[in-house]
């Protein structure tokens, strides 16, 4: 599997203010068909399978037990790092589109550490048995945006490691 990563400095506006924030993108190519890699990032117990064992999630939504991500809403979880310790307090995870003709999702996300966490999540056909896939995010967490955004490249190459391993099971 092919892994590219870039960690870039960009200016946002942050509560009236211009701040400094990084946009981290993760590429991998996967030998996987686009429409069905896409249906499985749609099933929401697949995101806890893809985390572990660098995290674990609990969903504490009033739709917590719905089985697929839902354009226009709102998600809150528990992400414990080892599956012992909650440094975020709630992530909220807010899904402001799911494009299934152009296999994208946009997010907007963030926790008491990130206050800015846009995340898109973006399938990009290669051919009938090869995907691109594209995690996005615009990370903004005060002084720890650096560090944050080194350690967000870590865990996404872990997570896209882990939908491989996944989607080969499932195949």
């Amino acid at each position: 599997m092919l892994q590219k990563t870039k960690n870039e400095p960009i200016a946002i506006e942050y509560n009236g203010k211009v701040v400094n924030a990084r946009v981290v993108t993760i590429t991998s190519t996967f030998n996987h068909n686009i429409d069905k890699f896409f249906e499985q990032e749609m099933i929401k117990t697949n995101t806890q399978h893809i985390v572990k064992p660098f995290a674990t999630i609990s969903f504490h939504t009033e739709n917590k037990d719905a089985p697929t991500w839902e354009e226009g809403f709102t998600y809150q979880l528990i992400v414990k790092i080892g599956g012992i310790l909650n440094i975020w307090g709630l992530h909220t995870i807010h899904i402001v589109k799911i494009d299934k003709e152009n296999t994208t999702i946009i997010t907007e996300e963030h926790n008491s550490i990130c206050k800015v966490w846009n995340h898109s999540l973006t399938f990009k056909k290669i051919d009938e048995t090869h995907t691109e896939y594209t995690d996005q995010v615009v990370l903004y967490a005060g002084w720890l945006t650096k560090y944050m955004s080194k350690n967000l490249i870590f865990s996404y190459l872990m997570r896209h490691k882990s939908w491989n391993k996944l989607l080969n099971k499932l195949a």
